[in-house]
C-alpha cells in the first residue's frame, strides 16, 4: 500500500509539470503572428518558376485564370 501511495505522490507533480509545459507551448504557438501570403501578379513564366522553386518544402497553390 505504501508503494502505491509513493507512486501517486510522485506521479502528481510529474503530471502537473507536463500540463504546465504543454499549456505554455500551446500558448506560445498560438501567440505567434504569421504574415499573410502575398498574391503575386506575374508577367513572365520565369518569374513563376523562380517563386515556385524558392518555396521548396512548403505547400504551394497555383491558380490559373482565363479571361473567357
Amino acid at each position: 500500500m505504501k508503494s502505491i501511495q509513493r507512486a501517486i505522490r510522485m506521479a502528481v507533480p510529474v503530471a502537473a509539470v507536463a500540463v504546465v509545459t504543454y499549456s505554455a507551448t500551446i500558448a506560445h504557438v498560438l501567440a505567434q503572428e504569421k504574415e499573410a501570403p502575398v498574391l503575386e501578379d506575374l508577367a513572365k513564366l520565369d518569374e513563376l518558376k523562380t517563386l515556385f522553386n524558392d518555396d521548396e518544402g512548403s505547400p504551394r497553390l497555383l491558380l490559373l485564370f482565363s479571361p473567357t
